[in-house]
């Protein structure tokens, strides 16, 4: 059993298929060229702006906490773009959440307590706008929040404080220490959530300014981009396509094969043209072999005949 034969592709054989059909390789990059010009020239432009934001930590007692066991930025992200500070948003600038949600996008650099809040229009001055209206509404989110929070923690010592001044003033007797460092104890909490009221949840440390320059469309990136696939195409058809060689050497002509093992090849064929030409051969040089095959038994059988006759 005759073990099949790898076919390889060599680098000659593909400047060799270029080569024969040139159109092929040239016009889709002319076309990707040509279309990455149109999409320069005729693409609506979009522009992007970026409010940076320091995340604070939010906390009653911040002496000895550090902040990266207080603030989580992938929760903080999320509160960004959320459907509550969406609304702010829409509500400060007159428009939809949904207008909002469409150009938003949130991320922060690793290892830090930064929030990028970008915002992609067609308009620069209101890919500014927006973007700082998200970034203050998102700190006016955050910061009622803890403070709601702080609020009902004030009220609930409040309370506490009440019940031990009544204590304090109906039993003064041998509770009375106790009772005293409760409430010092209470104070100090009361105390320490008042100032967290008084705290911002962060602050804008770079404002958003109106981009100079849009983003999309660029010729410097969307020109070479389309000639580039324009050339990977037509180097692609040019050589999946069969070349014009093999379809004349598929012609079943007795003579053509020994013509073409007579004729010097004018460069090394390579082993899948040689299978192909191999197989091409054979079938040939068995069609003389069938044609004297056939013709013999015609002759015997006309013999038959007439010896019958």
């Amino acid at each position: 059993m005759t073990e099949p034969t790898s076919s390889t592709l060599t680098v000659a054989d593909v400047a060799s298929r270029v080569l024969q059909r040139p159109l092929l390789a040239v016009v889709p990059a002319v076309a990707g060229l040509v279309l990455g010009i149109f999409y320069v020239l005729f693409a609506p432009a979009t522009y992007i702006a970026i409010a940076s934001v320091q995340v604070l930590p939010l906390v009653a007692d911040s002496g000895a906490v550090k902040i990266q066991d207080v603030i989580n930025m992938p929760t903080e992200q999320q509160v960004a773009r959320s459907s509550s500070v969406r609304a702010l948003a829409a509500d400060a600038m007159g428009t939809s959440p949904e207008m909002i949600s469409a150009g938003l996008s949130v991320d922060f650099p690793q290892d830090t307590q930064v929030i990028n809040i970008r915002f992609t229009s067609s308009s620069p001055a209101k890919a500014a706008t927006a973007a700082q209206t998200v970034a203050e509404s998102y700190l006016k989110y955050r910061g009622d929040s803890a403070h709601q929070e702080a609020q009902a923690r004030i009220d609930e010592i409040n309370n506490q404080i009440t019940e031990v001044q009544q204590a304090l003033e109906q039993d003064p007797g041998t509770k009375t220490g106790a009772l005293q460092e409760n409430l010092k104890a209470l104070m100090s909490d009361r105390r320490a959530w008042s100032a967290l009221k008084e705290t911002a949840g962060g602050r804008v440390i770079t404002k958003a300014a109106i981009p100079t320059a849009p983003t999309s469309p660029k010729a410097k990136v969307h020109i070479p981009l389309g000639l580039v696939v324009g050339v990977i195409s037509g180097l692609t058809l040019a050589v999946l396509m069969p070349t014009s060689g093999r379809r004349t050497a598929v012609t079943l002509h007795p003579a053509t094969p020994r013509r073409a093992r007579e004729a010097k090849p004018s460069r090394a064929a390579s082993e899948f043209d040689q299978m192909i030409s191999q197989t091409i051969s054979a079938s040939d040089e068995s069609w003389p072999s069938r044609t004297d095959s056939a013709r013999s038994t015609r002759v015997s059988s006309g013999s038959a005949d007439a010896n019958a006759g």
